[in-house]
């Protein structure tokens, strides 16, 4: 894929970091422009230059979260995150209609002055040039169709993923997958110009997800970890997933998937989940999506453990280990006037004298105590600031249990 990594007021005699002098129609009846964007700011991502007139620029151009065109903006159905990759469209017709799409899903129509007319130049990753807003952001598979593509159209594309092939040649004005070059491979020779822009390899994770019965697991969370990035997505109506990371060094050895197994109900309430099940590094990651990253210290080492069928890798506390996530307003909010749940799979090989935490945030405290001062039995216990209560059931070593709190106000 491209990426173009800073913006400036001039790149190369001022031209966009992709440049197409011409797309080889001076007007269409409709037109199409779909990509594949992974930005880390909101400026421009493409600009189609005509001969329409619009305040700061000759044509719609695009950013990630809105294209402005003659007299009007349309948006995408939701504002796409940085640094995930997505896929987006806008298709504009000369009859006056406008409507942008967010991977496959469609925006509000809006009504524009249209038509379009003398079409010229077309610039990727930035505006015309001379302006300064380049976009700071990876682009790949870029596509013009002279035609207004349906949405069945834009949910095949989009299921393609950024590797896809277009879904009608015969319209195919542009065809730009940005792979190592920036040839045009619709065969219509609108070869772009490179300028500043290096490229990155992108690996394609594909995750089917079905429930204890069998049945697809739809709308379930899923965390990814690779070296470099970790993000947390959802399964589509058919329980499957696609991830795009983004790096020179991925393999099959370094990139982590895992599924949220909790209750489906409480998916959107989470505000810290940390799966420690990475087996490798000293990070403990949050896949929650609010990125409470946790740093590990002390005495921790990653343990192979058997699992079902299957063999895991957990971390292992030995005495004086640790993991603190960083402070934030989601994680400590005052509990007397917020719900909350603390909850963690646990097994320890002993119970000490000193009340061993499992987890904690703020004054509450998620604990352990002996049954009896000898015993190697003990309660689970809950502390609120001086507060301790301890549960009925007598926990054994070496076994594993699933224990928390909720605290209702």
């Amino acid at each position: 894929v491209a990426s173009f990594p800073t913006y400036a007021s001039c790149v190369n005699n001022g031209h966009s970091p992709v440049y197409i002098n011409s797309i080889g129609q001076s007007t269409m009846s409709a037109i199409t422009i779909t990509w594949w964007v992974n930005p880390t700011n909101p400026h421009v991502l493409l600009h189609l230059q005509t001969g329409n007139s619009v305040p700061g620029a000759n044509g719609p151009y695009c950013q990630k979260n809105v294209c402005n065109i003659p007299d009007t903006s349309v948006y995408p159905p939701s504002t796409p995150k940085n640094n995930v990759w997505s896929f987006e469209s806008l298709t504009l017709s000369n009859s006056g209609s406008a409507i942008m799409y967010l991977d496959g899903n469609p925006g509000t129509p809006v009504t524009w002055g249209g038509p379009l007319t003398s079409i010229t130049n077309f610039n990727i990753l930035g505006h015309l040039p001379g302006c300064a807003d380049w976009s700071n952001a990876s682009m790949a598979n870029v596509q013009i169709y002279n035609t207004s593509l349906s949405a069945a159209n834009m949910q095949a594309l989009y299921k393609e993923g950024i590797d896809g092939k277009p879904i009608s040649m015969t319209n195919l004005v542009g065809w730009w997958p940005l792979n190592t070059n920036t040839n045009d491979f619709s065969k219509n020779n609108n070869e772009g110009i490179a300028n500043g822009i290096s490229y990155k390899s992108v690996a394609k994770i594909r995750v089917h997800v079905v429930s204890n019965n069998g049945a697809n697991s739809i709308s379930t969370k899923v965390g990814f970890i690779t070296p470099s990035s970790n993000t947390i997505t959802s399964t589509d109506q058919t329980g499957n997933i696609t991830y795009y990371p983004m790096s020179n060094t991925l393999s099959k050895n370094n990139i982590t998937a895992i599924v949220y197994n909790g209750n489906s109900s409480l998916q959107g309430n989470l505000i810290g989940w940390w799966p420690l099940m990475l087996g490798y590094g000293s990070k403990a990651y949050d896949l929650s999506g609010n990125n409470h990253l946790g740093v590990m210290g002390g005495g921790i080492k990653w343990e192979n453990k058997p699992l079902n069928s299957t063999n895991i890798q957990v971390a292992k506390f030995s005495g004086n280990g640790y993991i603190i996530a960083p402070n934030s307003i989601s994680l400590n909010s005052p509990a007397t006037t917020q719900s909350m749940g603390l909850f963690a799979w646990f097994n320890t090989s002993g119970f000490p004298t000193t009340y061993p935490s499992i987890v904690s945030r703020n004054n509450y405290q998620l604990d352990l105590e002996r049954t009896t001062s000898t015993s190697n039995n003990a309660y689970l216990r809950v502390c609120i600031a001086t507060l301790c209560i301890a549960s009925s059931r007598t926990l054994t070593a070496n076994t594993l249990y699933f224990g928390g709190f909720t605290y209702l106000v």
